[in-house]
């Protein structure tokens, strides 16, 4: 299988490349790429970290002592906000596995830890509560249980866009024109950035992206 793309340390590949279509399941690697891709547009000092899906995952399901170990060089305390990707795949022997993506963002200021989902139906699910216990100590939070917020925003018409709605949550942290105070406080911005036209607009964006670093002459 032959790389198609790449930015940064991410590299897609032919069903990473498909998973940017309508209709299609978001795949960890695509989402990869596009964090590369937003970080990459980021000023020398970013506000906003954009953590793996992979490295959320391990942290997530491998318990607090891995955690600590692959957080820690991460420098969390140093960045506004930090998003953390939740697949609720719970078996970390099954690559590629679960069937939703969610968002927790921890917000430096308030200290407190919001979960985006567009099926939110489930209110906080287990998946979210790992990461966030993961996440909580390299952040220096100890009563976390008591700082998770479930925040409003757009719900899915649909069984598969859960993955571009976390796509279109990194681009708004990313943005350097942003409040990000403003937004973490104000379910009402978060109800406009994130509405259908922008979850179809970062899709598009996904696609000008492949384009753009898309490996030649393969």
């Amino acid at each position: 299988m032959s790389a198609l793309a790449s930015c940064g340390d991410a590299v897609v590949f032919d069903d990473d490349v498909l998973s940017a279509r309508e209709g299609a399941w978001a795949t960890d690697g695509l989402l990869t790429f596009w964090f590369e891709v937003l970080t990459s547009q980021m000023s020398t000092s970013p506000r906003a970290l954009l953590i793996h899906p992979s490295t959320c995952f391990l942290v997530a399901n491998l318990g607090p002592e891995v955690a600590g170990e692959i957080l820690g060089p991460l420098g969390l305390t140093g960045y506004e906000v930090v998003l953390v990707p939740v697949n609720d795949n719970p078996d970390v022997d099954q690559a590629h596995g679960g069937s939703h993506w969610s968002a927790v963002v921890y917000h430096r200021a308030s200290r407190r830890f919001h979960v985006l989902d567009s099926a939110a139906g489930r209110g906080v699910t287990d998946a979210s509560m790992r990461a966030i216990a993961a996440v909580a100590p390299a952040v220096g939070v100890e009563d976390f249980r008591e700082r998770v917020v479930m925040r409003q925003i757009p719900q899915q018409t649909n069984s598969y866009d859960c993955g571009i709605y976390v796509a279109a949550i990194a681009r708004l942290l990313s943005d350097c024109g942003i409040d990000l105070s403003f937004i973490m406080d104000s379910d009402e911005a978060l109800m406009e950035h994130l509405g259908a036209a922008g979850i179809a607009n970062t899709r598009e964006e996904l696609k000008i992206a492949l384009q753009k670093h898309a490996h030649t002459g393969k």
